[in-house]
């Protein structure tokens, strides 16, 4: 159930709202699509920092954490190479889909950015070594509730 709360929380940042453009559609060309995205890493994380925008890096890090903490909770044996791999393809899902709205709709309301990329995966390994770092760390009583509910 918690999974399913924080994947619906996840689609609603990160999809919805977004916008449908009723004017005349450019043609599709690199000019146009240079609007819907950002392949230069680093760039709208510097942007976002330089304009006072913390919140927007921050967010998209803090995004993240509970579904590197779901895929402890679900495979406490994932490597880190597995759970990088997962992160990084569940946020490129979402990036993706945020291109082919944009593209749809005719409207740049999100952006493919390889800045979110990175931020998203550093917040799910940070959500996979907290867990890992506390279910270690934890007195033995508490640890077997924490087996318990895997």
């Amino acid at each position: 159930m918690g999974l399913f709360l924080y994947v619906a929380g996840l689609v609603k940042v990160a999809i919805f709202p977004f916008h449908i453009f009723l004017g005349d559609k450019h043609p599709l060309n690199i000019y146009v699509l240079n609007q819907y995205i950002e392949l230069l890493p680093f760039r709208s994380i510097f942007i976002s920092l330089t304009r006072g925008l913390w919140i927007q890096v921050i967010g998209n890090i803090i995004m993240f954490v509970p579904l590197g903490v779901f895929i402890g909770l679900y495979k406490s044996n994932y490597l880190f190479n597995n759970v990088i791999l997962l992160v990084f393809l569940y946020s490129l899902l979402i990036e993706i889909t945020q291109l082919c709205i944009s593209l749809v709709t005719g409207y740049p309301s999100r952006v493919f950015d390889t800045s979110d990329l990175l931020l998203n995966t550093i917040g799910g390994l940070m959500g996979w070594w907290f867990l890992k770092i506390l279910s270690t760390n934890l007195p033995t009583n508490i640890r077997n509730i924490y087996k318990l509910i895997r």
